[in-house]
């Protein structure tokens, strides 16, 4: 990674007031604590974690304003300065987890709010000739977080509730290309306890991946669907104490037709008739 000299009249971000300004510093301090760790002069990656802290605490309360100064920070740090790729998704995946617990459920929705930085990224890059190395770097993040963090953490970013699916459709695209790419964020089943494959909120979410993204795209995940989102999971009382323990079952025939049609009405309400005939085939309703 090249030595930092930010300087804001090269073109550069451009810090609007004393707010701005502190976000800038400990934005670079997130990336100057990576580069270390990555270069093993750092050991305490609680220091780089705290460091993320600190940005978020002081970003969050800005809203999409604070989301987009992100977005514009990052890309100038991608495209400007090149980390080192280990960098750029430990920073990303930190920020993921800014609301998690250690020991606790992790569930998706503490991992959302990364969808608003992830959604002003890919505004940024469709507005911005030549910004494939953005897409590219969110790509190898997801490939990254494919090999160490689980599919809540995936799912939680990637199909957040916050991402406009249509402003995705270079990523998806770019993931065809990534032999690592953590495709079981469409066939591993949630956490329910009503045991059910997946909920409300992922088939709406698959149904504007599945509307908006590159055909190929499409296909590669409706294969997936229909190989693998085959099982559900299921919560009951083990053990003297009663623990809530989760079990992971096969799920009814019926069950697995039932998200195969509700994710293809989906598709139906948010696509063009050509694409949802198409998704029909791919799921074998039609």
């Amino acid at each position: 990674m090249a030595p930092r000299k930010r300087t804001f009249e090269s073109g550069g971000f451009i810090p609007k007031d004393e707010r701005e300004r502190v976000l800038c510093r400990q934005f670079d301090q997130m990336f100057d604590g990576g580069a270390r760790a990555t270069r093993g002069q750092d050991r305490d990656s609680l220091a780089i974690v705290e460091a993320v802290r600190c940005f978020m605490n002081s970003m969050t309360p800005m809203g999409d304003k604070g989301y987009l100064l992100f977005a514009q920070l990052f890309a100038e740090e991608v495209e400007g300065f090149h980390p080192d790729r280990a960098v750029c998704s430990g920073i990303l995946t930190a920020v993921a987890r800014t609301h998690t617990d250690e020991g606790k459920i992790l569930r998706e929705s503490r991992i959302h709010h990364i969808g608003r930085a992830i959604s002003s990224i890919l505004e940024l890059s469709n507005s911005k000739p030549g910004a494939s190395q953005l897409i590219r770097t969110l790509v190898e993040w997801a490939e990254d977080m494919g090999k160490t963090e689980p599919t809540s953490v995936i799912r939680g970013s990637f199909l957040a509730p916050y991402i406009n699916q249509k402003q995705a459709t270079a990523f998806w695209g770019e993931a065809l290309d990534c032999r690592g790419f953590p495709w079981r964020m469409f066939s591993d089943p949630c956490r329910s306890e009503s045991g059910v494959i997946f909920t409300a909120h992922h088939m709406s979410a698959i149904a504007s991946v599945l509307s908006h993204a590159p055909e190929a795209a499409a296909k590669r995940i409706c294969l997936e669907i229909m190989e693998n989102a085959v099982t559900k999971n299921v919560l009951h009382l083990d053990g003297p104490n009663k623990a809530r323990k989760e079990l992971r079952i096969g799920a009814k025939n019926e069950e697995i037709r039932e998200v195969h049609t509700a994710i293809a009405e989906q598709v139906r309400s948010k696509a063009t008739a050509e694409r949802s005939a198409y998704i029909l085939r791919l799921l074998a309703l039609s």
